[in-house]
């Protein structure tokens, strides 16, 4: 995969959206529905399947100095959860290492994390509500939303937007 997106990065616009994660990310058709929704950022997917956050880290740093975005997803822990052992206070801890890196790395970045996108993450999804503080922001979505792409999308629209959203755009 690594030197599938560094040939992708060097034809890519600085300063646009990130969207990086594990399996669920990778699979998610965020380009599909920004066409759809009349989105005017562009996002670059930079997600492996089966990644697990642990492992993630140095590749995620390497997309984000690539790309320089102004706005950062992150979307891991759906691979993580299925693991023997799991602890979301490992995760989370894991998970404020690699915020507080982009952080570091790019200050004036705007850096989102979304929920654990599998069923019974509730404690994850707490323990990342807790970390981020002033560094990051969590999106909630709600539970109808976790099970469909459509009105996964719709959640995040705003979150997308490089410009302030026209009334009429927020129902889309």
């Amino acid at each position: 995969m690594k030197n599938y997106y560094s040939v992708l990065n060097e034809c890519a616009v600085k300063n646009q959206v990130l969207f990086a994660g594990s399996t669920f990310a990778h699979d998610f058709p965020i380009n599909e529905l920004m066409q759809d929704f009349d989105v005017d950022a562009r996002v670059y997917n930079r997600s492996e399947k089966g990644a697990k956050l642990a492992d993630a880290h140095d590749f995620v740093m390497e997309q984000a100095e690539a790309l320089e975005p102004s706005k950062i997803f992150l979307c891991f822990g759906d691979e993580d959860i299925k693991a023997e052992g799991f602890l979301a206070g490992e995760f989370s801890y894991e998970y404020k290492e690699l915020v507080s890196d982009i952080k570091k790395k790019f200050p004036d970045c705007q850096i989102y994390i979304l929920p654990v996108m599998a069923d019974g993450a509730e404690e994850a999804d707490n323990a990342l509500k807790n970390i981020c503080g002033d560094i990051a922001e969590f999106i909630p979505l709600s539970a109808e939303a976790k099970h469909d792409a459509g009105k996964i999308f719709r959640e995040l629209k705003t979150f997308l937007h490089g410009r302030n959203v026209i009334f009429g755009q927020a129902w889309n």
